[in-house]
């Protein structure tokens, strides 16, 4: 049930999108980082924060065998494969004109931010292949996703590698 989300410049526009106002949450971060998150939160309207742990108590957890939830990621070729069997669906996370400039073929386009509002559009019940442009936004998506009950995969580095890689792009 966790969500990835850096304390960065995002961490409100994120928390903010994917977090139901009253939902308990348990913080992992930094203990020094707490008070700062803890005021973020607040500020969108978001306090009830239950607790947090550190990253190393959740390291010492993994160690003493406990599992933790992953999201798994594929490169933008096995992306690709997916999108020529038309054996997943390909979300793009990316903003609307983004996605106007270059996308994959067949892409059902939701931004990232606007997902939990939109979770309707988001096919279940097959395989979803989500990417952004640098692989960032994907990745607190596909958190989001698999949270929601979806088989969600982020694709590493994004559009952007989609594109370097010589893919077909739809313009």
């Amino acid at each position: 049930g966790s969500l990835f989300t850096p304390l960065n410049i995002n961490f409100t526009a994120v928390v903010g999108s994917y977090v139901q106002e009253n939902e308990p949450m348990v913080l992992v971060c930094d203990a020094d980082k707490v008070d700062l998150a803890v005021r973020c939160l607040i500020r969108i309207g978001l306090d009830s924060v239950q607790g947090f742990a550190t990253p190393a108590t959740l390291e010492a957890a993994r160690g003493a065998g406990a599992a933790l939830a992953t999201i798994p990621e594929i490169s933008v070729t096995e992306a690709s494969g997916h999108a020529q069997r038309k054996d997943a669906v390909i979300l793009d996370v990316r903003r609307a004109g983004e996605y106007a400039a270059g996308h994959v073929e067949g892409a059902v386009n939701i931004a990232h931010t606007r997902l939990m509002a939109r979770l309707a559009e988001v096919p279940k019940g097959q395989p979803l292949i989500v990417h952004c442009q640098g692989g960032v936004r994907s990745a607190f998506a596909a958190a989001f996703l698999k949270r929601q009950g979806y088989n969600a995969t982020n694709v590493a580095c994004g559009f952007g590698a989609w594109e370097k890689a010589g893919l077909a792009v739809v313009r």
